[in-house]
């Protein structure tokens, strides 16, 4: 099911947003940022590679979040590779702002440990084409019966924990 949720978006982003971009008035396309995931303050294995597309519609807001999670599987030496899409368009994003210098959006997205969640994504400009963009939500783990504030923040650059990939 998942596999088709993301087909769809992969479809309808080629077909509807793509020639939109061009004669779109909010145009911001960022491909491949990363972001290391921090979970109550202490860094974790777990990062993030991330396009986002917001542009605008017949005057509504679109935002597609399409996402690549990178963790180890330190038993067996192999990196675990999930891909994941959110949009406005299945309503998994909702709360869209943006203005000259900076983007706001939340990601509604479920975990079987935790149920619901929701994470926050603000992107402010820095410089021409490039954003400082950060991502946070906090939640109750039903596993570890406590809350857990997650922090999505921007590296440079990420390597494989391994070179095997489930």
């Amino acid at each position: 099911m998942k596999q088709r949720v993301f087909l769809f978006h992969m479809i309808l982003f080629a077909f509807i947003l793509i020639p939109n971009l061009i004669l779109a008035e909010i145009n911001i396309f960022i491909p491949f940022h990363k972001f290391e995931i921090v979970e109550n303050g202490k860094p974790t294995d777990v990062r993030i590679i991330a396009t986002i597309t917001i542009t605008d519609y017949d005057g509504k807001l679109i935002v597609f979040w399409k996402d690549i999670t990178i963790r180890p599987e330190n038993n067996s030496k192999k990196t675990i590779l999930v891909s994941d899409a959110h949009s406005t368009y299945d309503d998994s994003i909702s709360k869209v702002k943006v203005g000259k210098d900076y983007f706001s959006f939340t990601i509604h997205t479920f975990s079987l440990a935790v149920g619901k969640m929701e994470i926050n994504i603000v992107g402010k400009k820095k410089g021409e084409d490039r954003y400082e963009i950060t991502g946070m939500g906090i939640w109750w783990s039903n596993i570890l019966k406590e809350t857990i504030k997650t922090e999505y923040r921007t590296v440079d650059k990420i390597i494989l924990p391994y070179n095997e990939v489930y």
